[in-house]
């Protein structure tokens, strides 16, 4: 799609966009969406399965004066610590005039958590009436998504 002003087409800026599989970053699941090509400005949005703007990016010109940039993209918003939901996600990618650089959807089934038996390793009494114990609970996950 190109930008006409006036008579003249302005043609969309030209770039190689990839992105990761979700992981946890900085305690939000996340994308990683890396940018390789022309020197311009870049603005990345993520719509999550509600059909709302989750989180959103810029990627600015003076940014790309060496052909590539990456940034990180949450599919919690501003929830930290917790899983993305599951379901359908559109990653938008326009350069600084609204040009279309990059459309790709993909989906998510989330978190598929599943808690082994509980091994107490130590209870001792603390007051008269309570007891500190300790105890760890191996968790596995074979979902598409980190556990939070």
């Amino acid at each position: 799609m190109a930008c006409i002003i006036g008579e003249e087409a302005i043609t969309p800026a030209q770039a190689t966009v990839t992105t990761s599989e979700p992981v946890d970053h900085e305690g939000r699941t996340s994308i990683k969406v890396t940018i390789e090509g022309e020197q311009s400005g870049y603005e990345i949005r993520l719509t999550g399965p509600d059909g709302t703007e989750i989180d959103y990016e810029y990627v600015l010109e003076s940014q790309m004066a060496d052909g590539i940039e990456a940034v990180w993209i949450s599919m919690t918003g501003y929830r930290d610590y917790v899983s993305a939901d599951p379901g359908k996600y559109s990653l938008l990618v326009t350069d600084w005039r609204g040009n279309l650089v990059y459309q790709e959807n993909f989906v998510v089934s989330g978190a598929d958590l599943k808690a082994r038996e509980a091994i107490f390793l130590t209870c001792e009494e603390e007051y008269s009436f309570l007891w500190k114990c300790t105890v760890i609970i191996p968790v596995s996950n074979n979902g598409d998504l980190p556990d939070m």
